[in-house]
């Protein structure tokens, strides 16, 4: 009668210990695909960064390709004004029309 008690205990005992595994099994699959997901976006993410960091590079690059530069000048010539002085400078050189 006692090994019956024990016995039926340890099962008793032995199903909550089965069910909590089970359930730390599917939480586990549940984290994995989760997991999984967030490494998906994450790639896509990077990936999507390197194609807007490319891009911002390039268009810095053609924004300061659109500045004037005028060789020969000694820094600072246009004394503060530069619009004025290169707007005399360029009539000078190409005569006011």
């Amino acid at each position: 009668l006692m090994m019956e008690a024990i016995s039926a205990l340890l099962e008793t005992k032995f199903d909550q210990v089965r069910s909590i595994v089970e359930d730390h099994g599917q939480r586990l699959e549940d984290l994995s695909q989760r997991v999984s997901e967030l490494e998906n976006v994450c790639s896509s993410l990077r990936e999507n960064n390197s194609k807007l960091t490319t891009k911002m590079v390039d268009l810095e690059g053609r924004n300061r390709r659109q500045n004037l530069r005028i060789l020969g000048l000694a820094e600072a010539t246009e004394g503060g004004r530069p619009m004025e002085f290169f707007t005399d400078l360029l009539c000078e050189v190409f005569g006011k029309e």
